[in-house]
């Protein structure tokens, strides 16, 4: 009996344990921590068998809360990749700005990468992403790899207007119209 125990001691403590590899994601909406989350899950989909994956995910408004940033910037001290996930028509939070530089100064080059994942309603040829530019700066700075993701938003803003609500206002269904229009009161429950 003993002599089993021994063999199963020795057995767990010859297994290779796997390195790991430290992942933190800041985003700044659900579609974008969503995407985030994708890009993480492909990286443990195709690496899994040679890393354990650990993750640490912080919105962007929670990083304007010190004892959560001063947690986010521990975590971002120890990764191996930083994941943000923002749409590029606004500037980076001044608290998710003062996260990143925090954690890439103590970074060495060449010690981790930086991916920025980035939405935007408008065709990004047209315009120039202050989020992008910023987060190249930061990753060129620390001599982080930078890695780029831009895509088009699906779903158009809709633009609000006095007129446009007016418009909405005034504008009456088919649906609607057989409402206002029916002769016969309907049928109501009775006791």
């Amino acid at each position: 009996m003993n002599r089993k125990r021994l063999f199963l001691q020795d057995e767990a403590s010859t297994e290779q344990t796997k390195p790991t590899f430290k992942v933190v994601m800041a985003y700044d909406s659900r579609s974008a921590g969503t995407r985030a989350m994708n890009v993480f899950s492909g990286l443990v989909r195709e690496f899994g068998d040679e890393f354990e994956f650990h993750c640490g995910l912080w919105r962007f408004d929670v990083l304007g809360l010190p004892k959560t940033r001063e947690e986010a910037v521990r975590a971002g001290i120890a990764a191996d990749l930083f994941i943000v996930a923002a749409r590029c028509d606004t500037d980076l939070p001044s608290p998710v700005q003062f996260w990143l530089d925090q954690c890439v100064a103590e970074k060495g080059p060449r010690s981790a990468g930086l991916v920025a994942l980035l939405e935007s309603r408008q065709t990004f040829g047209d315009f120039q992403c202050q989020t992008r530019q910023h987060l190249q700066r930061i990753a060129d700075r620390a001599g982080l790899d930078f890695f780029c993701h831009e895509a088009r938003s699906q779903r158009a803003s809709p633009v609000l207007s006095s007129e446009t609500l007016k418009d909405r206002a005034s504008t009456v269904s088919s649906v609607l119209e057989g409402i206002l229009h029916r002769r016969e009161t309907p049928p109501r429950w009775r006791m």
